[in-house]
């Protein structure tokens, strides 16, 4: 197979400026959603992991004649039956860049880049969006699309998804199971695992989904129990989300209300300290209308009770967690499933946690993001994720753990499409209040490495918003999406045009001062040494729109020239430093040069700009050639040109 070019959505690292935050909190909830994103974007490392666990469907060789006549194929089934691990597979054996999509409706044209292999999920694509067009177009641009979908389109005649439409049934799943488990597992742990015969009724009959359902929690379990009869117990209860056993503990008469609650705040907070555990309890309770009741503090069995029942333990550091595999989910979705009237109470309780919890470990706060977000995908609740937005958004040491339970609702396979579809609500009419806003554009600077046209149509609404606040979110929000390298064309381009826009103009022309201001860790300035390796024509004629935009927006000016005067100290340095710094000179000559372009509205200020930068310190040679070079290509076509090298109007 070809090895396929990959893109790697990482996106930028953390950077110092925060939105009313903390910087060292705003660091570690970063490296807690980057994880996340990390499992769900298609990176090298991921498709390797997808890839060695496959096990082709029926109907895969008919997919891969179909995408090579028609550069495009729709692949028919139901959720689980491997169609988006085919689409991976189809494409990295073309040797293309995969990039996954999501192509909400709002989003307008699909993006066409060469040598990409597209993917999506087309039952979520809208009806406007003509695919057969687009595929010719990915045709001449040397790429592909691959989508699936539970609809059997083949039934729309004279469509083009009916003539590119095959039906994928799901593979032998004993086989599934072997190629997973031997991925997932070591080789004696596998063949252990295969030789038990409860496991059997399981595999028979299931998709390849369920089977990695399965073999992950193998994973889980082996990591509580290791391998024996106890094990193999608890994974089938998991299995079955522990159903039947969660029925009977809390049909028992002795299970009063406050082991319930307790179980709950355990399944909220697992891996939280004990005291942090019993303060969210007692806010449950009074919530439920428990009260204090009698003994107070000392009231109920405790953690130690369900450390009796065999549910929960407690780590030498004073920390509980749940002694079954996958318990804390069962219990959560147990609970919202079969008490719904308690779902008010749990949402209301969940969301004002940060601020009731005395504890200062942002740990035990991004665990909350993290199990209420999965919690509301599961339940397909946005309200949920709407309520924790707006609690914790608006204070600022809780805006991150907002941001963190947007970008993994964003993200979400149940709930990912209406979140995203409420976050550009919100974007469009600009009448939430400026925390929200603030907390959208920065979740789209995370979740956009993963889906960056997505995110980029939500951060231009945005950025005509009033407030200041809110346009430095979208500014820091772009800039981190520009950190990437290979997203760093398609935002470029989204940044140059939105800075010719009025009403996005100022957020974008931040937004681009800071990404040609951005050094590298040995203090490079990186678009700088992207132009000058000659990267694309394309990419320094984006440069210089995106410096014509900043010089004649009265926002930007200033800083404008501060930045240019970084550009030109770099290419008098690089000057200094003989032939092999001519060529990044060179760059910043015709990049700053080709700004103005002899045009009356840029000329004047580019002038007074490179004149104050040549003025700050005694003028040698060099630089009074650099002033002169810089100036020279920049008035080319103006027959003014002499009159206006010393003397530029701002």
């Amino acid at each position: 197979m070809t090895e396929p070019n990959v893109i790697d959505n990482a996106g930028a690292v953390a950077y110092g400026n925060t939105i009313g935050g903390d910087l060292r909190q705003n660091v570690t909830v970063y490296q807690y959603v980057q994880e996340f994103i990390r499992a769900r974007r298609l990176d090298g490392e991921r498709i390797e992991a997808l890839l060695r666990a496959y096990v082709p469907p029926r109907g895969r060789d008919r997919a891969a004649e179909v995408l090579g006549h028609r550069n495009a194929v729709a692949l028919i089934g139901k959720e689980g039956t491997g169609r988006r691990t085919t689409a991976v597979h189809l494409l990295a054996q073309r040797g293309l860049t995969l990039r996954e999509l999501a192509p909400d409706e709002e989003d307008g044209a699909l993006p066409c880049e060469p040598g990409c292999g597209y993917l999506f999920n087309a039952d979520s694509l809208g009806p406007g969006v003509d695919l057969e067009d687009h595929v010719v177009r990915l045709r001449e641009q040397g790429s592909a699309l691959a989508v699936w979908t539970t609809r059997d389109v083949r039934r729309d005649p004279g469509t083009f998804l009916a003539d590119i439409g095959v039906e994928l049934e799901a593979p032998e799943p004993e086989r599934v199971f072997r190629t997973m488990l031997d991925a997932e597992t070591g080789l004696d742990e596998a063949a252990w695992w295969r030789a038990r015969p409860e496991l059997e009724p399981l595999v028979k009959n299931a998709l390849p989904g369920d089977v990695r359902r399965l073999v992950s929690l193998i994973t889980k379990t082996m990591a509580l129990r290791g391998c024996d009869d106890t094990a193999v117990g608890d994974l089938i209860d998991a299995y079955r989300n522990w159903d039947t056993y969660l029925q009977e503990r809390f049909a028992k008469p002795d299970l009063d209300l406050r082991t319930r609650v307790l179980l709950i705040t355990v399944a909220m907070l697992e891996g939280a300290p004990e005291a942090v555990v019993y303060e969210a309890a007692t806010a449950l309770g009074e919530l439920l209308d428990l009260g204090p009741g009698e003994g107070r503090g000392l009231a109920g069995a405790g953690v130690r009770g369900l450390s009796a029942a065999s549910e929960v333990t407690r780590d030498a550091d004073g920390t509980v967690r749940f002694a079954k595999p996958a318990f804390a989910t069962s219990v959560l979705d147990y609970t919202w499933q079969v008490y719904p009237l308690v779902q008010e109470q749990m949402r209301t309780w969940a969301t004002a946690l940060p601020g009731r919890l005395r504890t200062g470990d942002d740990a035990v706060l991004a665990r909350l993001a993290r199990t209420l977000a999965d919690l509301a995908d599961r339940q397909r609740d946005l309200v949920l994720i709407q309520e924790a937005t707006a609690d914790w958004a608006a204070a600022p040491g809780t805006r991150p753990f907002a941001v963190e339970a947007l970008v993994r609702a964003a993200l979400a396979p149940g709930i990912g499409r209406r979140t995203r579809r409420w976050m550009y609500d919100c974007a469009y009419d600009r009448r939430r209040p400026d925390a929200i806003l603030s907390a959208i554009a920065e979740a789209c600077g995370q979740y956009g490495s993963v889906y960056p046209e997505n995110a980029l149509t939500r951060l231009r609404h945005l950025a005509a918003a009033d407030s200041e606040q809110v346009r430095r979110a979208v500014r820091e929000a772009v800039t981190r999406l520009a950190g990437n390298e290979q997203h760093r064309m398609r935002v470029l381009g989204v940044v140059v045009t939105s800075a010719k826009s009025p009403k996005s103009a100022t957020a974008f022309c931040g937004a681009f001062l800071d990404i040609v201001a951005t050094r590298d860790t040995d203090g490079r300035l990186t678009m700088l040494d992207e132009a000058a390796s000659g990267r694309s024509r394309r990419f320094t004629s984006m440069l210089s729109q995106g410096w014509q935009a900043a010089l004649i927006n009265p926002a930007t000016a200033d800083r404008t020239r501060e930045v240019i005067a970084a550009w030109l100290d770099d290419a008098l340095f690089a000057l200094r430093a003989g032939d092999a710094g001519r060529t990044r000179a060179h760059t910043v000559i015709g990049v700053l040069g080709r700004a103005a372009d002899g045009d009356a509205r840029y000329l004047p200020r580019l002038v007074r700009a490179v004149n104050e930068w040549h003025d700050r310190a005694d003028g040698s040679e060099t630089r009074t050639a650099l002033r002169q070079a810089v100036i020279s290509i920049a008035s080319s076509a103006d027959p003014l040109a002499p009159a206006t090298e010393r003397k530029g109007a701002a």
